[in-house]
C-alpha cells in the first residue's frame, strides 16, 4: 500500500518546487548546466517528467566585465635611491619607484559582472526535474524472495594459516573465522611458512635509537636507494615458533615512494624475510625510519648553552647541531670550540643565524680553527655566521664562498654576513678569515671577514685579519678585505693581507679595510693593508677605505704598503690625514707595528717577530 503513494507524492513535490521557482529571474553569470540521476538504473522517459532545458546563448561582451585594480608590484632595490632594500622591520620610502599599474603588470584585472537576464532572445529554458526516485527502483530495493541465502564458500587455492590469510575469501577473512574449514591446499613439496615470533637486528651499527640518520645528504650530495641499503641492518637473529635454536636470516629491503635520488626528508624502509618465513602477529615490524639531511638526529654536544656552561664543540657534527639549534630559535645559545673542526664532509654549509633569528649569544673559538667551509651559490646574509647581534670571537676560518646566478646578493662575509640590527649591535673580535670569495653575479656589501654592518647600532669589528682572495667578475658594489659596508660603528686593529681583484669597472667602492661608508659616527683606526687591490675602472679604490663619502667617517693611524693601491681613501686624489703609505722595509723593520700600537711599547695590541715578513 505504501508503494502506491510514492510516485504521486514525488510528482506533487515536483509541482510545488516549480511554482516556488516561478517569477525569479535567472542571470547568465549564475547559470549551471547538467543533471545527475537520482537512481543509477533509471533511464529518463515521458513518465518521469524530466526535460533537459535549453542553454542560454548570450555571449559576454566588455560590458559584462568590471575592471578591478589591486597593485601586486613588490619593490626591488631599484625602487630605492640608495639601491638597498630596507632591513627587516625598517620603514623606508620607495622614492625611486617607477612602477605604473596596468593590465600588463597584473595590477588591473577583469571581473565578470554580467547584467544579462534570461529572456526569449537568448533561448534559455530551465527544464523539469525527474520524479523517479530510488524507492521506485526494484534494483535499488530488491524484494525478499523468501528463499534463504546460500552459505558463503571458501575460494582459497592455498591453505590459510594464522599468519597468512586470504583477504579475498569470504569465509577465511571473516572475523573469528575457523581456518580449519579452509579449502586451500599445500602443494606437494612445500611446507607452511615458519613463524618468526621475535627478532634482533644484525649489523645495526649505523642506527640511532632505531633510526638511520644521514645528515650529510643534501641538494649537493643526494643519495640513492642502494646507498641507503648499504647502511641498513643486513639481517636478524630470529626466534622461530617450534624451534629452540635461533635462526640468522638475511633481509631484502624496499621503500615505497623513494625517488631515484633523495636529498632530504624522512622515508620508511621495510625488510622482507626470506622465503619460507613469515612474521608473527605479535612480532615488531621490520621497518627502519631513514632521515636525510638536517641536524635533528644528531646528539647534542656537552653543555647547556649558557654563559656559565656553553655548548662544547669538538666536531663538525657538534657544529652542525649548534647551527641547527640556533636557526630553530635557540638564538642566545653560547658555545666554545674545543678542537679544530674540518667541514670538508659538508657539501654546502648553512650559515648560523638568519635575518629573522639573528645569533645573539657568544661563540668563543678559543684560538681553534674551522677549515674547509664551503658555501655554493650563496644567498644574502651568508658566511660561517649569517646574521649576528651577539659576539663571535677568537678563531680562524678557511674555505670558499661562491656567488652566482641572476639575483643581486648582499651582506656576505667569510666569518659573518651581517653584523647588527636596528636595535642591537654585535662584535666580531680576534677572527682570522682565509675564506676565498668568488663573485660572478650582482653584489653589494662583500667582506673577507664581515659583509656588512648595515644599521645604526654601532657594532664593532676588531683585531681581525683577512688572508684570503676576493675575485669579482661582475661590477662591484662595496667590497673589502675586512668589512664591505658600514653605516655606524667601529673597525679597529684590523689588517688586510689578502688580495682583491675586480675585473669589471663601475661605480663601486673597493677597499683593503672598508669598502663604503656614508655617515658620521664611524671610526676606522689602527689598521693596515698589505694586500694587492686590483680594480681598474672602478670609481673608488683605496688601500684603507674604498669610499668615505663626504669624508664623514674618522680614519686615524692607518697604514698601507706602497703599490697596494694609489691612495688610502678612494674618494680622494691624495692621502688624507690618518692614512699613510709605507714601504716594505718600513713594514719589515717593525716601524709600522710600533705606530699601530700608538708609538708605545706598553699595553700592546700588535706584535711582530722581527726578521719575519708580516705579523
Amino acid at each position: 500500500m505504501k508503494q502506491k503513494w510514492k510516485r504521486p507524492l514525488a510528482l506533487l513535490l515536483s509541482v510545488a518546487m516549480m511554482f516556488s521557482m516561478s517569477g525569479t529571474p535567472v542571470y547568465a553569470a549564475d547559470m549551471e548546466t547538467g543533471a545527475s540521476a537520482v537512481c543509477p538504473h533509471h533511464v529518463h522517459d515521458e513518465t518521469c517528467g524530466y526535460s533537459e532545458g535549453t542553454p542560454c546563448t548570450h555571449e559576454h561582451t566588455d560590458d559584462c566585465y568590471t575592471l578591478v585594480s589591486q597593485c601586486v608590484h613588490e619593490h626591488t632595490a631599484e625602487c630605492y635611491s640608495d639601491g638597498l632594500l630596507p632591513a627587516e622591520g625598517e620603514e623606508k620610502e620607495a622614492d625611486a619607484c617607477t612602477h605604473v599599474c596596468s593590465e600588463e603588470s597584473g595590477c588591473i584585472t577583469k571581473e565578470l559582472n554580467c547584467p544579462h537576464v534570461h529572456d526569449e532572445t537568448c533561448g534559455y529554458s530551465e527544464g523539469s526535474p525527474c520524479t523517479f526516485g530510488p524507492a521506485d527502483c526494484e534494483l535499488c530495493n530488491p524484494t525478499d524472495s523468501g528463499e534463504p541465502e546460500a552459505p558463503a564458500e571458501c575460494t582459497c587455492e592455498t591453505l590459510c594459516t594464522a599468519d597468512s590469510v586470504n583477504p579475498d575469501c569470504p569465509v577465511c577473512s571473516a572475523e573469528g573465522a575457523d581456518l580449519t574449514a579452509c579449502a586451500g591446499t599445500v602443494e606437494e613439496g612445500d611446507a607452511a611458512p615458519q613463524t618468526v615470533t621475535a627478532w634482533e637486528w644484525i649489523g645495526a651499527d649505523n642506527l640511532n635509537e632505531g633510526t638511520l640518520p644521514l645528515t650529510g645528504a643534501g641538494e649537493a650530495n643526494p643519495v640513492d636507494f642502494d646507498t641507503v641499503v648499504t647502511m641498513l641492518p643486513t639481517g636478524i637473529t630470529a626466534t622461530v615458533a617450534g624451534s629452540e635454536e635461533p635462526a640468522e636470516l638475511a633481509l631484502t629491503w624496499s621503500c615505497e615512494g623513494f625517488p631515484e635520488t633523495a636529498s632530504g626528508g624522512e622515508y620508511t624502509f621495510t625488510a622482507e624475510l626470506p622465503e619460507g618465513y613469515a612474521l608473527g602477529k605479535e612480532a615488531a615490524a621490520l621497518t627502519v625510519p631513514v632521515v636525510l639531511g638536517g641536524a635533528q638526529t644528531l646528539a647534542a654536544p656537552s653543555g647547556n648553552g649558557t654563559q656559565e656552561n656553553p655548548y662544547q664543540i669538538y666536531s663538525a657534527a657538534d657544529l652542525l647541531w649548534f647551527a641547527q639549534a640556533v636557526n630553530d630559535g635557540q638564538t642566545d645559545a653560547c658555545a666554545i670550540l674545543c678542537d679544530n673542526i674540518d667541514l670538508s664532509g659538508i657539501e654546502n654549509w648553512t650559515p648560523i643565524g638568519t635575518s629573522s633569528k639573528p645569533y645573539a649569544g657568544t661563540f668563543n673559538g678559543t684560538s681553534y680553527s674551522i677549515s674547509n667551509m664551503t658555501i655554493k651559490n650563496a644567498g644574502s646574509n651568508s658566511g660561517l655566521f649569517g646574521y649576528v647581534t651577539g659576539t663571535v670571537k677568537n678563531f680562524t676560518v678557511t674555505g670558499s664562498i661562491t656567488i652566482t646566478g641572476d639575483e643581486t646578493v648582499a651582506r656576505v662575509g667569510g666569518a659573518v654576513g651581517s653584523l647588527g640590527t636596528a636595535s642591537a649591535g654585535g662584535t666580531v673580535s680576534g677572527v682570522t678569515s682565509g675564506v676565498d670569495i668568488t663573485v660572478s653575479a650582482g653584489n653589494d656589501h662583500i667582506g673577507g671577514v664581515v659583509g656588512s654592518m648595515p644599521e645604526n647600532s654601532s657594532p664593532t669589528a676588531e683585531n681581525c685579519i683577512y688572508t684570503g682572495k676576493i675575485t669579482v667578475t661582475a661590477a662591484a658594489g662595496s667590497v673589502a678585505g675586512i668589512v664591505g659596508y658600514i653605516r655606524t660603528g667601529t673597525i679597529q686593529n684590523c689588517a688586510n693581507q689578502g688580495s682583491i681583484s675586480v675585473d669589471v669597472g663601475g661605480t663601486g667602492s673597493v677597499g683593503g679595510i672598508l669598502g663604503y661608508c656614508n655617515n658620521g659616527g664611524i671610526y676606522i683606526r689602527n689598521c693596515y693593508n698589505t694586500g694587492a687591490i686590483s680594480a681598474d675602472g672602478t670609481d673608488n679604490v683605496g688601500a684603507i677605505v674604498g669610499q668615505n663619502k663626504g669624508t664623514q667617517a674618522t680614519v686615524s693611524n692607518c697604514y698601507y704598503l706602497t703599490g697596494s693601491a694609489n691612495q688610502g681613501q678612494g674618494q680622494l686624489t691624495t692621502d688624507a690625514a690618518g692614512t699613510v703609505v709605507k714601504t716594505a722595509d718600513e713594514f719589515a723593520s717593525g716601524e709600522v707595528t710600533y705606530l699601530l700600537n700608538g708609538s708605545t711599547s706598553e699595553d700592546l695590541t700588535w706584535y711582530q717577530n722581527l726578521g719575519d715578513d708580516g705579523d
